[in-house]
């Protein structure tokens, strides 16, 4: 089973030096290197490519395993290394997706932009007009905390006010998360 194959490895990366992490039992340390567990997958992470080649080489002594080289994409996460060692990370396929959920058009230039994702403390006020559309709130607020927690955390206070309201939703949620 997968519990069995996690316990498994557990057992071999401790062996190893590396470190389970208090918070995320799917990371480890060791050492200048992050590990990171996705079921079947993991993620290597470290400024020394030398490091992530010898540690790969030492997993291989007993696992199965296949290098796909650096990453770029993962989990819906596309990745993009920049000279200097800077790096973007950009979830497009996600932020289209929701979009299409909120009826907006990112080619339509009447669209509003805005600087900040939020401007108001959200209320819960009994003379809020009731949505326009007939959408999933409950879906757009979690496609926005997904967003949030891989590549926009400055998000975060935004999409906490809206998600207060996902069980008693009004126009003035709608619009806030149109503008997050």
């Amino acid at each position: 089973t997968g519990r069995t194959w996690i316990l498994h490895l557990c057992q071999g990366l401790l062996k190893r030096g590396w470190k389970q992490s208090t918070i995320d039992e799917y990371l480890y340390v060791k050492q200048g290197l992050l590990l990171i567990l996705y079921v079947d997958d993991a993620c290597l992470i470290s400024p020394s490519k030398s490091k992530i080649q010898l540690e790969i080489s030492s997993l291989k002594q007993d696992y199965d395993l296949t290098d796909d080289g650096e990453i770029q994409h993962n989990i819906g996460t596309r990745f993009e290394r920049h000279a200097g060692g800077s790096m973007t990370l950009s979830q497009t396929r996600m932020i289209e997706r929701l979009l299409t959920i909120v009826c907006l058009d990112s080619k339509d230039y009447q669209v509003k932009l805005h600087d900040t994702p939020a401007n108001v403390i959200l209320q819960n006020n009994a003379d809020n007009k009731t949505r326009k559309q007939k959408l999933h709130y409950w879906s757009e607020v979690r496609c926005l905390s997904y967003i949030q927690s891989i590549i926009r955390p400055d998000i975060n206070f935004a999409i906490q006010q809206c998600a207060r309201f996902c069980n008693n939703h009004k126009r003035d949620h709608e619009e806030a998360v149109k503008r997050i």
